[in-house]
């Protein structure tokens, strides 16, 4: 089993850091066998979607999606097909807004745009 797990808070060792490390140490009490790889997306070049659809005109075939953007989501993408569980931390500011922020706001516009979207 591989289990991916995702930090995109800016803060290390802190809140959403150490629930992450918890949920990976039940996950790895379960699955002692598990492979485990844990990204900081603050410390990843990741751009902004530039809306340009490339990824829209992929072939559906394709387990990821063509981008223009050649930045470290080339080498978070295809662990994310591979992972067999995600754990995605991320704080969430609750001002009447309920957003995702910090270095998670970029990941998942261009993670979840699959070939045959």
């Amino acid at each position: 089993m591989k289990i991916l797990a995702l930090v995109g808070s800016y803060r290390k060792h802190q809140t959403i850091d150490s629930l992450v490390d918890w949920a990976l140490e039940g996950a790895t009490r379960d699955h002692p066998d598990a492979v485990v790889d844990k990204i900081h997306l603050t410390d990843q070049h990741i751009e902004y979607c530039r809306n340009c659809m490339a990824c829209k005109k992929s072939d559906p075939a394709q387990p990821i999606a063509d981008c223009i953007l050649h930045d470290d989501m080339d080498t978070l993408l295809p662990k994310l097909v591979e992972a067999d569980a995600l754990i995605f931390g991320t704080p969430v500011w609750l001002l009447g807004t309920g957003l995702i922020v910090g270095g998670t706001a970029r990941e998942p516009r261009r993670a979840v745009t699959p070939a045959t979207a």
